[in-house]
Parts: C-alpha cells; structure tokens; sequence
C-alpha cells in the first residue's frame, strides 16, 4: 500500500492561486478606483499583500494534525500522544512499518538511556538534546518516536534485558553515540551518570574508556566526563579546558572570553533558573554548571587577568 503523501509537502498551487486572485482583486480595485498611486494606495496594497501571504501560508501550512512530536514546552503532550494512538487503535502498534530488529534496538536505546539519566529533573537543555535524539534515532517516525520518548520518560523496561545485540559492533557504537549525546545534554555529567554509564558499558563486556572510545567525537564526551571531577576538585581545572568550557578558542582576546562567560552565566545561574519555575533538582543541575563556568573564568582570570 501506498504511504499518503505527508501534509508538509502539499502542492502549493492551490494556495498560490488563491492568495494570488486575492492580491490581484485588491489591486484591480485599488486602481479601479483611481488611487493606486496616493498614500492610502500603497497602504492597501501593502496591507494587501500581507494578508495573501497570510492567506497562503494558513491554507498550505495549516491544515492536518500537527506532526510536530517534540514540543518545545515539555515532554508530556508527546507521551499523551502515543497513548492516545495506541488506544485509539485498539492496542496496535502504530509503528508497524520499522522492522520488528530496528525497533527493538530503537526502544533498548531509549530504556538504556532512560536508566543513565534517572528520574531527577531535568534541564531544559537536556529535554532538547533527549527530543532530537530519539527524532533522528526514529527517522522522524511519528508513532516510534513518541513511544521512545515515553519509555526514555518511565524507564520502562528492563534496559538490560533489551539490549540483545550483543554481538553488532556498529549498533553498539550507535548506542553508545546516542546514549553519550543524551548523557551530555545538559553540559554535565553527573557522578551518577558516570557510574551508570559504566554499568552499561559492563553489559556489552567493556569498560568506560572502552565504550568512550567507539564515539565519534570520544575527546568532546571525555571532557564533559571530567567536568564532574573539576567541580569535586575546585582549582584542578587546566587553561585549555577552561577556554573550552566557556566555548572560546586560545586567539580569543579577554574581552571576548568575558562576554562569553558573562553569557553562559547569566543562562545558568541558578537563580534565574528558579525564577523561571523550575524544580529544586533541575536548580542543582544548573547550580553545578555555574560553578564550573565560574571556575574556568577564574582559571582565565588568573593567568590573563580580568
């Protein structure tokens, strides 16, 4: 059978026509009238014009369900869609079309993932970060998505008896990718994350630095890795990594390296956290991190001056 064509790719002649025969009407009118080149003309052709744009932009864009899985407020709306459609269907999975394997491995990854963050607050970095992660991890599978999403959100499952694919290094290095991605979401790596982490590398039969290895990008996670150790052991910080926590480059001169740091303070500071609403753990989790920036400040401080 046939997949029926998504509803963002929709042809755009209807709505060109319409908005267009709108907009000429107008002019017609307009020049009908004899006052196509005064002021109030222009005016309303201007205002014109942007009402066809409206119109065209409302009659391509807005009709059909909203297939946005992610929303950018918080991960509920996405869990209450997938339960909605698995009630609504009878039970029935409406992912029926990925690969019974694909599938099992997409949901192992989201459990595993699931148990390395825990079930404290989480930071609205890490909320993005969780979102578009399971978006790729799916291929932008409306139903497998939200149902990842709600199994990364209730740890279901037993992660350890998921993950059957022991033996496929390159499933195994994708999940260990995402699972890194996911665990670095919020710029910090917990020590709870870290023991975690390590508890599943042990899994598949290797060690933190082992699974550390098989990344992409392992330098980028092991630096997020020793951010806790930074903050237990405040002063330990090197120049280098100061720059790379307050995201500026060694040619960067110490009024750039301030306003980088004056920004990523301000974003992180755990008073504006709290007064945004948020819970005391996603606070903690904010708090570590102003801490850290301000230590690497203190580290450029110190050897630049400031």
């Amino acid at each position: 059978m046939k997949r029926p064509k998504p509803e963002s790719q929709r042809s755009s002649a209807i709505p060109t026509a319409v908005s267009l025969s709108f907009f000429l009407f107008i002019v017609w009118t307009v020049y009908d009238q004899g006052v196509l080149q005064t002021f109030w003309g222009v005016v309303i052709l201007v205002l014109a014009f942007l009402i066809s744009l409206l119109m065209y932009l409302s009659i391509k864009y807005g009709k059909g369900k909203d297939e946005n899985l992610f929303p950018d407020n918080d991960g509920e709306s996405a869990c209450e869609s997938a339960m909605s459609e698995r009630s609504g269907s009878g039970g029935k999975q409406s992912g029926s079309s990925v690969p019974a394997e694909q599938l099992a491995f997409e949901r192992a990854v989201a459990a595993a993932a699931g148990y390395v963050e825990g079930s404290e607050g989480m930071s609205p970095d890490l909320v993005y970060v969780v979102r578009q992660q399971l978006r790729r991890l799916s291929s932008g599978n409306s139903a497998v998505g939200n149902e990842l999403l709600q199994i990364f959100l209730t740890h279901s499952g037993d992660w350890d008896q998921m993950c059957v694919f022991r033996h496929d290094p390159e499933r195994i290095r994708v999940f260990f990718g995402v699972l890194a991605e996911i665990i670095t979401g919020d710029a910090l790596v917990s020590e709870e994350e870290r023991a975690r982490f390590s508890e599943v590398a042990a899994h598949f039969g290797y060690s933190a630095d082992e699974a550390m290895n098989m990344l992409h990008d392992s330098g980028r996670f092991r630096r997020f890795w020793g951010l806790g150790d930074h903050h237990e052991q405040s002063g330990e910080m090197s120049y280098d990594d100061a720059l790379w926590i307050l995201g500026v480059s060694p040619l960067s001169s110490i009024s750039e390296i301030r306003q980088s740091y004056m920004r990523l303070a301000q974003r992180y500071h755990p008073d504006n956290v709290r007064d945004r609403g948020f819970s005391e753990d996603v606070v903690s989790i904010y708090r570590k991190k102003f801490e850290i920036i301000s230590g690497a400040w203190n580290v450029v401080k110190g050897r630049c001056g400031g």
